[in-house]
């Protein structure tokens, strides 16, 4: 249960009560190393643009990890796909790179 509520902009708070929420879960924070992978995964089967705030919540970072995780990630260029975000949402899509062999195929 919550011992304060969560209206307060304090964003050390907020990565408090997340940490607090994914304890509560059974989800305790990714290592840095590993968090981009596992946005990945969470990525590839979210069947629809996820929230950044989900993301952080599913992994047990805050909101400003994921997106550091997400830049770095988007920032391969040996990838066959590209992170794109729209309102605060995530979705992986072709790497644009490719689009005349992906719109061949």
């Amino acid at each position: 249960m919550w011992t304060r509520p969560l209206t307060t902009s304090d964003s050390t708070r907020q990565d408090e009560a997340l940490e607090a929420l994914a304890a509560d879960q059974g989800h305790f924070p990714v290592a840095p190393e590993d968090l981009p992978s596992l946005l990945e995964a969470l990525l590839l089967v979210s069947p629809e643009p996820a929230k950044l705030q989900d993301l952080a919540t599913a992994t047990g970072v805050s909101t400003a990890a994921i997106q550091v995780a997400l830049d770095r990630m988007n920032g391969s260029d040996d990838r066959g796909w590209a992170i794109i975000q729209h309102n605060r949402t995530v979705y992986l899509s072709t790497a644009p790179r490719w689009a005349e062999h992906v719109r061949h195929f």
